[in-house]
Order: structure tokens, then C-alpha cells, then sequence
């Protein structure tokens, strides 16, 4: 239980950082380290899990339609995007 709770508190780091277009490569090491997790490949699967289930439930309770939903290729995208802008 413990480890999804750090799982989960990462999840939260990088949901943050998506809502003010922030870095989430950088908000994710951060916050695996801040919860003194490696950030692997792995680590990093499971933290996406939870915040793309999050994010989409966001965005339904947002009533954001299917349509208008940004897909998971172009959030990649947008995150390459993001991540190389200075």
C-alpha cells in the first residue's frame, strides 16, 4: 500500500504540472525522488496509469466530450513539445 501511496503522490506531482504546462519529465524525477523512488522506466508505467485514469476523469466530470479529448499520442506530442522548450 505503501508504495502505491508514493505511486499516487508522484501521480499528483505531474497532474500539477500538466494543469500549468509545466516540464513532466522534470516533475516526474522530482517527485520519485522526493518519495525516494528510482525513476525508471518501470516506475514510470504505473505513475502514467494513474494520471492518465485521473485525466480523463477530469475531463469527463469537466464534461470535455470524447471528441474534444486530447488523445494519449498527441499529450505525448504536446509533452515532447513542452519538455524542449526553454
Amino acid at each position: 500500500m505503501k508504495h502505491y501511496n508514493q505511486l499516487a503522490n508522484i501521480a499528483d506531482a505531474i497532474i500539477s504540472s500538466r494543469e500549468f504546462c509545466g516540464n513532466e519529465r522534470e516533475a516526474f524525477i522530482e517527485a520519485c525522488h522526493d518519495e525516494g523512488i528510482r525513476p525508471t522506466v518501470e516506475t514510470k508505467e504505473a505513475v502514467y496509469s494513474i494520471v492518465n485514469g485521473a485525466w480523463a476523469q477530469y475531463q469527463a466530470e469537466a464534461g470535455v466530450t470524447l471528441e474534444k479529448r486530447i488523445s494519449s499520442n498527441e499529450r505525448a506530442r504536446i509533452n515532447r513539445v513542452m519538455n524542449n522548450a526553454e
